[in-house]
């Protein structure tokens, strides 16, 4: 399937589902820079919340319901947007100085041990992660990024914005388009959760209903949605 067929059949799928566009364009890639990778860990009484939490909410869920619908809140004041867009950015600027272990500590605790039952493993984990060695990317190898956009604040409480990685996936534009869900935890902005594609519901033929049966889901990735930068299509060089 080529590009422009690519967003054609999107845009018609877009209109049959009832899906809404992003109400705003993509900002253009940028290079992550390494040196923006400032992350302390966490402090003694946050790891000693986070045994308690990990205590208290008991075994951990290894299922969630899958996304029916890209998350929709009123646009984020100017200040929140600022510092969901620094988060992005010292997420990226630790990947690039090979410090992912330092990226996940800007992760919301429920998230970074989504999969831990026992409390002092989830404690040791995450205390762990201020103490790994970086590995950091040679300049030219760095991965380019584009966002924050469509930063939204949501009914919850949370944040959600679209964020897109030079990266592969199964869709035909280049890179891969993500919706990151951000909590307010410990004083600042934390990923709480991504989102890369949702589950849309059919609306059933006459045929189905007559026979009671459901018509399905159609799943849609989350860059038809919220779109992607402009840059060169899969397989040229990033600039």
């Amino acid at each position: 399937m080529n590009y422009v067929h690519s967003l054609v059949l999107a845009s018609l799928l877009l209109t049959l589902l009832g899906v809404s566009a992003a109400a705003e364009t993509p900002p253009a890639p940028k290079i992550p820079d390494a040196s923006r990778c400032q992350v302390p860990g966490r402090t003694p009484e946050e790891l000693e919340a986070l045994r308690r939490f990990v205590a208290e909410r008991g075994p951990a869920s290894r299922t969630r319901p899958a996304p029916t619908a890209v998350p929709q809140g009123s646009p984020a004041e100017p200040a929140t947007r600022a510092a969901i867009t620094n988060v992005v950015d010292t997420f990226f600027a630790c990947n690039a100085a090979g410090r992912m272990e330092r990226a996940y500590l800007l992760v919301s605790d429920a998230n970074l041990v989504r999969f831990i039952d026992d409390p002092d493993e989830a404690v040791a984990y995450v205390a762990g992660l201020a103490e790994a060695t970086p590995a950091p990317d040679a300049p030219g190898e760095r991965a380019i990024y584009a966002g924050p956009w469509d930063v939204q604040m949501l009914p919850d409480g949370r944040v959600a914005a679209a964020v897109w990685i030079d990266s592969e996936d199964e869709h035909p534009a280049r890179g891969v388009t993500t919706i990151w869900l951000f909590a307010f935890e410990n004083s600042g902005w934390r990923l709480d959760d991504t989102i890369s594609e949702i589950f849309v519901e059919l609306t059933p033929t006459p045929k189905q209903k007559r026979k009671q049966r459901p018509a399905g889901y159609e799943r849609v990735n989350v860059a038809d949605i919220v779109g992607w930068p402009e840059v060169a299509p899969l397989g040229t060089p990033a600039p």
